[in-house]
Protein backbone atom coordinates (compact mmCIF):
# COMPACT_ATOMS: atom_id res chain seq x y z
CA UNK A 1 0.00 0.00 0.00
CA UNK A 2 1.69 3.44 -0.93
CA UNK A 3 2.02 6.27 1.03
CA UNK A 4 0.70 9.58 -0.21
CA UNK A 5 3.63 12.55 1.20
CA UNK A 6 2.19 15.91 0.58
CA UNK A 7 -0.19 15.28 -1.79
CA UNK A 8 -2.23 18.23 -0.60
CA UNK A 9 0.82 20.47 -0.32
CA UNK A 10 2.04 22.39 -3.28
CA UNK A 11 -0.53 20.58 -5.47
CA UNK A 12 -2.38 23.57 -6.91
CA UNK A 13 0.38 26.53 -6.94
CA UNK A 14 -0.21 29.59 -8.51
CA UNK A 15 1.39 29.74 -12.29
CA UNK A 16 3.56 32.52 -10.34
CA UNK A 17 4.68 30.75 -7.25
CA UNK A 18 6.24 27.89 -9.15
CA UNK A 19 7.92 30.04 -11.78
CA UNK A 20 9.15 31.35 -7.80
CA UNK A 21 10.47 28.16 -7.43
CA UNK A 22 11.80 27.65 -10.82
CA UNK A 23 13.71 30.89 -10.81
CA UNK A 24 15.34 30.14 -7.40
CA UNK A 25 16.68 27.06 -8.44
CA UNK A 26 18.60 28.88 -11.29
CA UNK A 27 19.62 31.36 -9.07
CA UNK A 28 21.51 29.16 -6.35
CA UNK A 29 22.90 27.27 -9.40
CA UNK A 30 24.00 30.64 -10.99
CA UNK A 31 25.41 31.80 -7.80
CA UNK A 32 27.36 28.76 -6.50
CA UNK A 33 28.62 27.71 -9.42
CA UNK A 34 30.23 31.06 -9.65
CA UNK A 35 31.31 30.37 -5.83
CA UNK A 36 33.12 27.35 -7.09
CA UNK A 37 35.59 28.19 -9.07
CA UNK A 38 37.26 29.59 -6.65
CA UNK A 39 37.79 26.25 -4.77
CA UNK A 40 41.26 24.94 -5.08
CA UNK A 41 41.87 21.34 -5.57
CA UNK A 42 42.37 20.63 -2.15
CA UNK A 43 39.44 21.92 -1.09
CA UNK A 44 37.07 19.92 -3.36
CA UNK A 45 39.02 16.91 -1.95
CA UNK A 46 38.41 17.95 1.43
CA UNK A 47 36.23 15.03 3.80
CA UNK A 48 34.08 16.14 6.67
CA UNK A 49 34.61 13.01 8.50
CA UNK A 50 36.32 9.42 7.43
CA UNK A 51 33.59 7.61 5.36
CA UNK A 52 31.41 10.47 4.72
CA UNK A 53 31.83 12.16 0.68
CA UNK A 54 34.49 14.29 -0.59
CA UNK A 55 33.05 17.76 -1.86
CA UNK A 56 33.54 16.29 -5.07
CA UNK A 57 31.10 13.47 -4.36
CA UNK A 58 28.67 15.62 -2.87
CA UNK A 59 28.50 17.63 -6.16
CA UNK A 60 28.50 14.09 -8.05
CA UNK A 61 25.33 13.17 -6.02
CA UNK A 62 23.47 16.42 -6.85
CA UNK A 63 24.47 15.82 -10.72
CA UNK A 64 22.28 12.30 -9.88
CA UNK A 65 19.56 14.24 -8.30
CA UNK A 66 19.40 16.61 -11.30
CA UNK A 67 19.20 13.93 -13.60
CA UNK A 68 16.89 11.83 -11.53
CA UNK A 69 14.28 14.74 -10.86
CA UNK A 70 14.06 16.19 -14.71
CA UNK A 71 13.40 12.21 -15.17
CA UNK A 72 10.55 12.52 -12.92
CA UNK A 73 9.35 16.16 -14.27
CA UNK A 74 9.19 13.84 -17.79
CA UNK A 75 7.87 10.82 -16.78
CA UNK A 76 5.31 12.14 -14.20
CA UNK A 77 3.54 14.08 -17.51
CA UNK A 78 3.37 11.15 -19.63
CA UNK A 79 2.75 8.01 -17.04
CA UNK A 80 0.55 7.44 -14.51
CA UNK A 81 2.36 7.83 -11.31
CA UNK A 82 5.82 6.06 -12.21
CA UNK A 83 8.51 5.10 -9.83
CA UNK A 84 11.52 6.59 -9.92
CA UNK A 85 14.08 6.00 -7.14
CA UNK A 86 17.68 5.30 -7.17
CA UNK A 87 20.81 4.21 -4.76
CA UNK A 88 22.40 7.42 -3.82
CA UNK A 89 25.50 6.08 -2.59
CA UNK A 90 25.67 3.60 -5.15
CA UNK A 91 25.66 5.86 -7.88
CA UNK A 92 28.07 8.01 -6.87
CA UNK A 93 30.53 5.03 -6.01
CA UNK A 94 30.18 3.67 -9.45
CA UNK A 95 29.96 7.27 -11.24
CA UNK A 96 33.62 8.05 -9.72
CA UNK A 97 33.21 11.31 -9.32
CA UNK A 98 36.00 11.59 -6.52
CA UNK A 99 38.17 11.58 -9.41
CA UNK A 100 37.12 13.54 -11.42
CA UNK A 101 38.56 17.12 -12.64
CA UNK A 102 35.79 19.45 -10.52
CA UNK A 103 35.45 22.16 -13.48
CA UNK A 104 33.84 18.97 -15.35
CA UNK A 105 31.30 17.97 -12.38
CA UNK A 106 30.92 22.31 -11.83
CA UNK A 107 29.70 22.46 -15.71
CA UNK A 108 27.61 19.15 -15.61
CA UNK A 109 25.84 19.89 -12.52
CA UNK A 110 24.81 23.26 -13.80
CA UNK A 111 23.99 21.85 -17.93
CA UNK A 112 21.91 19.32 -16.15
CA UNK A 113 20.31 21.85 -13.92
CA UNK A 114 19.68 24.05 -16.86
CA UNK A 115 17.90 21.49 -18.60
CA UNK A 116 15.52 20.84 -15.20
CA UNK A 117 15.10 24.20 -15.15
CA UNK A 118 14.29 24.20 -19.20
CA UNK A 119 11.86 21.60 -18.67
CA UNK A 120 9.99 22.42 -15.57
CA UNK A 121 9.31 26.05 -17.51
CA UNK A 122 7.69 24.17 -20.41
CA UNK A 123 5.30 22.25 -17.62
CA UNK A 124 1.82 23.30 -18.16
CA UNK A 125 0.66 24.05 -14.56
CA UNK A 126 -2.41 21.62 -14.56
CA UNK A 127 0.60 18.88 -14.73
CA UNK A 128 2.30 20.31 -11.48
CA UNK A 129 -0.10 18.41 -9.51
CA UNK A 130 0.69 14.87 -11.69
CA UNK A 131 2.50 12.60 -9.38
CA UNK A 132 5.27 10.17 -9.18
CA UNK A 133 6.80 7.97 -6.90
CA UNK A 134 10.06 8.05 -4.88
CA UNK A 135 11.55 6.80 -1.66
CA UNK A 136 10.28 3.46 -2.00
CA UNK A 137 6.49 3.75 -1.76
CA UNK A 138 6.25 7.84 -0.80
CA UNK A 139 3.96 9.58 -3.68
CA UNK A 140 4.42 13.22 -4.29
CA UNK A 141 3.47 15.87 -6.48
CA UNK A 142 5.77 17.66 -9.18
CA UNK A 143 5.28 20.64 -7.30
CA UNK A 144 6.18 19.41 -4.44
CA UNK A 145 9.30 17.71 -5.75
CA UNK A 146 10.07 20.49 -7.30
CA UNK A 147 10.59 22.36 -3.62
CA UNK A 148 12.06 19.79 -2.03
CA UNK A 149 14.83 19.23 -5.27
CA UNK A 150 15.95 23.34 -4.57
CA UNK A 151 15.41 22.37 -0.19
CA UNK A 152 17.75 19.20 -1.13
CA UNK A 153 20.37 21.17 -3.68
CA UNK A 154 20.74 23.84 -0.87
CA UNK A 155 21.53 21.15 2.10
CA UNK A 156 24.34 19.82 0.32
CA UNK A 157 25.56 23.20 -1.37
CA UNK A 158 25.78 24.36 2.04
CA UNK A 159 27.74 21.14 2.94
CA UNK A 160 30.07 22.14 0.20
CA UNK A 161 30.79 25.95 0.77
CA UNK A 162 31.48 24.95 4.27
CA UNK A 163 35.30 25.44 5.97
CA UNK A 164 36.40 26.23 2.71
Amino acid sequence: MSRYVHVGFLTRLPVNEISDIIETISATVGDYARRFDNFGQEAWNFRSAPGKWSRKEILGHLIDSAHVNTDRLIRAQVEEVPSIVYAQDEWVAVSGYGSMDPAVLIAWWRMLNERLISTAMRCPEENFSRMCRWHSDEVITLAFMLEDYHRHMLHHLMQIDSTT
